[in-house]
Order: C-alpha cells, then sequence, then structure tokens
C-alpha cells in the first residue's frame, strides 16, 4: 500500500492506526509528507511526523468521570482490539482505579454496531450486569443500545449507555458521546499538509496539534 502512495501522491492525511511511524519511513525517504490523524503517536527515531488529534484518553476519562457522578459503579466499557480504542482504554481505566472501582473491558474485534450488539449480549448474560456501558465508539454503543432494548431493558433507566465520536445518528437517537470536532482535524489537517507542501513552508515536521473535545449530554445516559 505505502509503495502506491510513494507513486502516486505528493502528500497524505491518514490514520494509519496498524502502522508505527518507523514504518512509514518509507514515505519520509521519499519527501512525502504525512499527517497523521487521530494519533498521539511520539515519532520513533528520527522520523517526524505531524499529528492532529484529540485527547482520546483524556475524553474517555471525562465520559467516566460524567458516568460515576451520575452514580453509576458498575460501569463496563466496549471496546475494539486496535485504533484509538486502546487510549480510550486507558482513560476510562484510570479513572475507574482512581475512584477504587474496578474496570471491566468486553473487546471485540471491530468497530461495528455487531460487535456492540455482541458484547451487550454477554454483559447482559452475567448474574450481576453493569449498571452503565461506555462505548469506544458510537457504533459500539448504538449496538449495544439495540442489543439492551430487544432484551427489553429501558435506557437510561435499567441500563446507560454512552459512545465516543458523535456521529450523525448519535443526536437522532439521544446517544451521551464524546464530540470530536471532526470538520476541525480535518480542516486543520489539510491545513498542515499543503504547508509542507508549498515552497518555502511550514517549519520542520513534527508538530502536534491538539483539539478540543466535548462531552453531549443526552438522553442515553
Amino acid at each position: 500500500m505505502l509503495a502506491t502512495i510513494v507513486d502516486r501522491a505528493d502528500g497524505v492525511v491518514a490514520t494509519f492506526f496498524h502502522l508505527r511511524a518507523s514504518q512509514l519511513a518509507v514515505l519520509s525517504r521519499n519527501g512525502i509528507p504525512l499527517v497523521r490523524l487521530e494519533s498521539q503517536h511520539k515519532p520513533d527515531g528520527p522520523l517526524a511526523i505531524d499529528s492532529v488529534y484529540i485527547d482520546n484518553a483524556e475524553a474517555a476519562a471525562e465520559m467516566t468521570r460524567f458516568l460515576i457522578a451520575r452514580g453509576h459503579r458498575r460501569i463496563a466499557m466496549i471496546q475494539a482490539e486496535f485504533g484509538p480504542s486502546q487510549r480510550r482504554a486507558q482513560g476510562y481505566g484510570a479513572v475507574m482505579r482512581d475512584a477504587g472501582l474496578s474496570p471491566d473491558f468486553i473487546t471485540d474485534s471491530a468497530y461495528s454496531e455487531e460487535s456492540g450488539a455482541r458484547a451487550m449480549k454477554r454483559l447482559l448474560e452475567r448474574k450481576e450486569r453493569p449498571t452503565a456501558v461506555f462505548g469506544a465508539s458510537d457504533v459500539l454503543a448504538l449496538g449495544a443500545m439495540e442489543a439492551a432494548r430487544i432484551a427489553g431493558l429501558s435506557i437510561p433507566n435499567d441500563i446507560a449507555i454512552a459512545g465516543f465520536d458523535d456521529i450523525p445518528v448519535a443526536k437522532l437517537l439521544g446517544l451521551t458521546t464524546v464530540r470530536q470536532p471532526e470538520f476541525d482535524l480535518g480542516a486543520l489537517a489539510a491545513k498542515t499538509l499543503i504547508g509542507r507542501l508549498l515552497p518555502g513552508g511550514l517549519e520542520a515536521p513534527g508538530k502536534s496539534h491538539e483539539l478540543k473535545f466535548e462531552i453531549m449530554k443526552r438522553t442515553s445516559a
């Protein structure tokens, strides 16, 4: 894939969740600037990559604090095996431990509603089920909401559900979630890349740009 990019692109804005910075060195060697979205990854070795992101760990921590403030003590987190889910899990876990509570992770293989539904079914089979579920993405949370409804549970009276990302349908369905400024993230990434491509443009690469998140409090939690 990277070889194809080298042949066809002057610059790249991408996530590359599965690749380390050192694996992207082929772009640097070929003079192709890269801006990573959703990454707080610090360059390993001489490779310098621009990053545009929100603090995923702190955003998840803030959502966890919100759920605890609402009176929840048994809070489970549905996470995926890759991407920003890992940092979101770190934030959730840290707050749970600081509050004297036990982190409860349910991991599935992908970001999908099907994954969220599978995880929720596992949670609901427990003798002592959680009173709140935090999805590491909105699609996981939406799958969890559907599984809870099929089980005859009322949201949030029987179980509260929260997500992460604030995708368009989240507001329609009343999902409490973490809002990422997606437009601003994309615009800043594009502006940064263009600055790298223009003659006499920005200073040396390797800059990190952190934008603010927001907790969207709705009816699901």
